[in-house]
């Protein structure tokens, strides 16, 4: 990021400044003063739930990294899909409305590889069993009804993509804004809803002790009233993803 910053390339300029939380054209010296540790540690994890467990975590990400993550993955949204049940691939359905984007190489980034860093490292885990990120948008109205993010081994599909792939074993998502009225996040079946502020984490492990689909952890992203819900959406598997 430095060489490309000497040779002038502005976008690693602005993202070398960003990463450095300062200004200025030294690229050596903004280079040096990145605080890997600052980026990429723990924070504190308040558990809300035992069984199943779910935490959060106030102030997982300052509020200019959350505009940064917007800006980075806001071109290109596209109307969310789920897995299909039947077949191999991915299906638009109508309980779900809202749209995304996922964090491919083309718009991932070192900010993007370092906050990752710092989801694993408060839910102690590794990176490698990380989904690709992606960014979520509710516009008002949009919803995401009750579903599961484990994969229910009930189709021969999904049996095939646990057995590829593994199990979808925990959700990590971020609430990246919080200037919209409604749009919680619930879990009807054990009475809890989340409405995060801008920055908060919430995390939650959709399988039992065993390894086995915890039905307790169905959820709905429930539909903004007004305003715009902006989340930022990590599944992590059981098994290391290729």
């Amino acid at each position: 990021l430095q060489r490309a910053a000497g040779l002038g390339f502005g976008p690693a300029q602005h993202e070398l400044q960003f990463l450095a939380r300062g200004a200025g054209t030294d690229w050596q010296a903004l280079r040096r003063q990145v605080d890997i540790n600052a980026w990429t540690g723990a924070r504190p994890v308040r558990i809300v739930s035992s069984s199943p467990r779910i935490g959060v975590i106030d102030g997982f990400a300052s509020a200019d990294e959350c505009e940064w993550l917007i800006g980075r993955g806001r071109r290109d949204l596209r109307r969310a899909r789920v897995y299909r049940r039947d077949a191999a691939g991915h299906a638009e359905v109508d309980n779900r409305t809202n749209t995304e984007s996922d964090f491919t190489i083309i718009n991932a980034d070192l900010v993007l590889s370092l906050m990752r860093d710092r989801i694993a490292a408060c839910i102690g885990t590794g990176v490698r069993y990380f989904e690709m990120t992606k960014l979520l948008n509710y516009q008002p109205g949009q919803f995401f009804g009750l579903h599961a993010d484990f994969q229910a081994p009930d189709t021969p599909a999904l049996a095939r993509e646990i057995e590829e792939h593994g199990q979808r074993v925990m959700t990590f998502l971020t609430y990246l804004n919080d200037d919209y009225e409604g749009g919680e996040t619930d879990f009807p079946r054990i009475g809890y809803r989340n409405k995060g502020r801008r920055g908060d984490a919430l995390y939650f492990v959709n399988v039992d002790g065993a390894g086995a689909p915890d039905y307790r952890t169905v959820h709905a992203g429930l539909p903004p009233a007004s305003g715009t819900k902006w989340l930022l959406s990590q599944w992590v598997r059981s098994r290391p993803v290729a």
